[in-house]
């Protein structure tokens, strides 16, 4: 018998937001961050999930119907992943792809991965908010390089990109078991060669902050 494994997706006209759900009554349910919303990165989601599963791996999908269309729901069928685009009112329903869904979306109550987020990872950086367009194209574009290579490290738990367009902040949160973990971002090559991308952009950092969460 095949495995399976089921896919979950928030999607947003900027980002996807991604979990996965093993088979089986027990099989767990992980948040799998964020990819931009283009059907390129979503390519290269299946390719490293069927690297990583096997070639012959089913992937079933789920994502709720909205404005962004359907689109991402015709290339994952052409790779061969049967997805299904669903009402609202259906996604909490807790099978398959849809209990995936049902996680990213907030409606699971199946064992989550809260309980191994120990400590936050705080980044924040200013820019001109006249910029905004120009920032926020250069941080999507950052985040599909960096996101995957991030969420390989040990210890990688959850993350969030987020902006304040009127005063011209931004913060990238992430979530780790430790705070050794946590450190370890920074020395990523993908991101110490972004952080270069970022400054000559306009954006200037904070200092890095950590803290235990209770």
């Amino acid at each position: 018998m095949k495995k399976e494994l089921y896919l979950g997706l928030d999607v947003h006209k900027d980002c996807i937001l991604r979990a996965t759900a093993e088979e089986g009554r027990r099989g767990e349910v992980r948040d799998s961050g964020a990819i931009s919303n283009d059907l390129h990165a979503a390519e290269k989601w299946i390719a490293r999930l069927r690297k990583a599963h096997g070639k012959e791996v089913l992937l079933p999908a789920c994502y709720e119907a909205g404005p962004c269309g359907f689109g991402l729901a015709r290339r994952l069928q052409q790779l061969g992943v049967a997805c299904e685009v669903v009402a609202p009112s259906m996604t909490p329903t807790r099978t398959g792809a849809r209990l995936a869904a049902a996680a990213i979306l907030g409606h699971s109550d199946t064992q989550t991965n809260a309980s191994m987020k120990k400590i936050i990872r705080i980044s924040r950086a200013h820019f001109d908010p006249h910029k905004v367009d120009e920032v926020i194209a250069l941080l999507l574009e950052s985040r599909a390089v960096i996101w995957p290579k991030q969420e390989q490290l040990p210890g990688y738990v959850d993350g969030d990109l987020g902006i304040d367009r009127q005063n011209g902040s931004m913060l990238w949160i992430t979530f780790w078991d430790t705070l050794e973990h946590a450190k370890a971002l920074g020395s990523l090559p993908e991101m110490v060669e972004s952080n270069a991308r970022f400054k000559a952009g306009g954006l200037k950092f904070d200092p890095i902050i950590t803290h235990e969460i209770l």
